[in-house]
């Protein structure tokens, strides 16, 4: 069984979330971006892993956002799920 999620991760991921979607992004563009799998920051997003304040920094520079917007309260807790607005899917690439 996971571990509980920390109060303020779930905080502070959940307003990454939005600025992500605000922007956009998906998942994967942002962990593209930030030189991570799509799965670790998919878990980063969940707030199931811890994060360095480095880290967020350079999460910050990927967005083009200073790193206190990340703790500005975000509108709601509850994740938002789907892709951004305009977003698709990438073709499947055969192995």
């Amino acid at each position: 069984m996971p571990a509980p999620r920390n109060k303020l991760l779930l905080r502070v991921f959940r307003r990454v979330q939005e600025v992500r979607q605000e922007a956009g992004w998906t998942q994967v563009q942002v962990a593209e971006r930030l030189g991570v799998s799509p799965g670790y920051y998919r878990r980063l997003e969940g707030a199931w892993h811890n994060i360095t304040i480095v880290t967020l920094g350079e999460l910050a520079g990927v967005m083009k956002v200073d790193v206190s917007t990340f703790f500005v309260p975000p509108k709601t807790l509850k994740a938002r799920t789907g892709r951004p607005k305009g977003t698709t899917r990438r073709p499947h690439r055969p192995r």
